[in-house]
């Protein structure tokens, strides 16, 4: 007898969570013993030839009065951003599981459990997704205010690294 109703086997989900948080877990660990200082030599591939560009390349821009050097927070934020999407996979992960675990262990409808779970995890995106676009949103109305100064802009004579005008030499 054919039936409508969709049963979501609570073995195969919860293989996937254990997967996943397999996977999370390594990637923590390695972001741990490998990804705690980006710019440093002995944590990058000594054979590219990028990375050694990147690492020797020293931009220095202001932001609020402090030298930045860029290449090194360019690396800083790329770390922070692989660390939140490995931080995301995690609380999937532990949402599978937990989806999972309810499947097996009540008597709750497996087909409104899952998709409650892939709400869940859809909503753990937007929020990040929306918490990004602020910070980005922020960043360009600090650059268009002119509060950041890029490297490409020279800063300002009374800041350190600026260019004062030098009197011209007495005639004679």
């Amino acid at each position: 007898m054919y039936s409508d109703k969709c049963i979501v086997d609570p073995y195969i989900v919860l293989g996937f969570s254990f997967v996943g948080l397999v996977f999370d877990i390594t990637a923590f660990l390695a972001y741990y013993y490998w990804g705690m200082d980006p710019t440093d030599p002995s944590t990058t591939d000594p054979s590219s030839v990028t990375n050694k560009q990147k690492l020797q390349k020293k931009e220095i821009c202001l932001e609020d009065g402090v030298e930045v050097d860029v290449g090194k927070e360019m690396a800083r934020i790329n770390m922070c951003s692989a660390l939140m999407h490995v931080a995301s996979d995690a609380l999937r992960s532990i949402t599978t599981l937990i989806e999972g675990l309810l499947i097996l262990y009540t008597d709750l409808d497996s087909e409104n459990t899952d998709a409650v779970a892939s709400l869940i995890v859809s909503s753990i995106i937007v929020i990040g997704a929306i918490g990004a676009l602020f910070s980005w949103g922020h960043q360009v109305v600090r650059h268009y205010k002119g509060e950041l100064i890029s490297p490409a802009r020279s800063p300002p004579p009374d800041l350190p690294g600026g260019t004062e005008k030098k009197a011209d030499p007495p005639a004679g």
